[in-house]
């Protein structure tokens, strides 16, 4: 996730921020042109990782959940690779 910038003479937001998710060293999903923040002084303070089901079948209730797991979750400022094997 980048920010997006904050004209210095203006203080207009600027719709250049950008978010991605890589999966195993492939890029999954890009989105581009966001705005995040109105002014600079605001900075990522969180990350969480949720997922969202719509329209699941009748069995998937409270007695019966879907379970989903993450692991090996890294936030980096630039890519690092995927994990190899035996690490």
């Amino acid at each position: 996730m980048k920010l997006n910038s904050i004209a210095p003479t203006t203080n207009e937001a600027i719709a250049d921020g950008c978010e991605e998710l890589w999966v195993d060293g492939r890029l999954s999903i890009r989105r581009d042109g966001l705005r995040f923040r109105r002014v600079p002084q605001l900075k990522i303070t969180l990350f969480a990782l949720e997922t969202y089901y719509h329209g699941l079948p009748e069995e998937f209730g409270r007695l019966d959940p879907i379970k989903v797991y993450f692991d090996n979750v890294v936030i980096a400022r630039k890519c690092i690779g995927p994990m190899q094997a035996g690490r």
